[in-house]
């Protein structure tokens, strides 16, 4: 075969691959995932045998690598390579790519090291992975996540799929009125009674320690380096559109917004520096 030939046939064979995965079914792939990932049941019945079966078929489907290529190459470091200088930006390699996820003879390569300069003038290092490895990981992370989420704690809400900050908001919510909504005592309307009386409050209560009424979106508060001072409120709309005002460091927390509480449900007035009022209870 000539030269010519060689290149009209691979020309030919990346037009092939590119149409195949361009033409790919993706809602069929993710159900097909989904069926597969039936994982967390066979965890919760301690059924470890079907589970090791399920990962097995899962990390060897067809559905699991392709969906595993489509992660790696859609996210913020799709274009980042690792030590072998590749990166799937086009429907053939993405397509290679996931014909290459092969178990028999893998070997994970080194991490290309690169330092990212911090503020302070030193470096951080960081390792990257080669798009295969990553794509590898993400084909396992598919099989992996269903045990992890199912024996994992139930009150944990941070960094877990198919969770957020409002379903913990809402989790604290349901916890306070089960418990009887008790109020945190102390003084009132002193900036450091307040301090004082909300640093009482348990940590696994501090989710929703400050209830700020009017607020339509949760926001943080942020932790100051000086009590009192250059402490400001993360982004949040307000009916009125005010901006948010300055509040009083205790300790990294979350608030969010509430309705004017029950009449029957005593509740203690609690003063911003500025002068607006905010209930504290547990």
């Amino acid at each position: 075969m000539t030269a010519i030939g060689a290149k009209a046939t691979e020309a030919g064979a990346s037009s092939r691959t590119a149409q195949m995965w361009d033409q790919a079914n993706w809602s069929s792939i993710e159900a097909e995932v989904k069926r597969l990932q039936v994982i967390a049941e066979a965890t919760r019945e301690g059924r470890w045998c079907k589970v090791q079966a399920l990962q097995r078929l899962l990390t060897r489907s067809h559905s699991g690598k392709m969906l595993a290529v489509k992660r790696v190459t859609e996210n913020r470091g799709k274009r980042t390579p690792g030590v072998d200088g590749k990166i799937w930006s086009s429907p053939a390699a993405r397509w290679n790519g996931m014909m290459s996820l092969r178990h028999r003879g893998y070997r994970a390569m080194p991490l290309r090291r690169v330092y990212i300069p911090k503020s302070n003038g030193k470096k951080r290092p960081l390792g990257i992975p080669c798009m295969r490895c990553r794509a590898m990981q993400a084909l396992w992370k598919l099989a992996l996540d269903p045990v992890a989420e199912t024996l994992a704690d139930p009150n944990s809400y941070g960094f877990r799929p198919e969770r957020s900050t409002a379903d913990a908001i809402g989790a604290a919510r349901d916890r306070s009125t089960a418990q009887g909504g008790r109020e945190a005592e102390g003084g009132a309307r002193h900036p450091k009674k307040l301090s004082r009386a909300v640093a009482r409050l348990r940590p696994v209560e501090t989710a929703h320690a400050i209830l700020v009424p009017r607020r339509v979106a949760a926001v943080s508060l942020l932790e100051a380096k000086s009590p009192l001072k250059n402490v400001s409120m993360g982004a949040c709309e307000l009916e009125s559109g005010d901006a948010v005002p300055e509040a009083i460091p205790i300790r990294k927390m979350k608030i969010w917004h509430s309705p004017d509480p029950p009449a029957d449900n005593r509740m203690e007035d609690l003063l911003w520096p500025k002068g607006r009022p905010v209930t504290a209870r547990i």
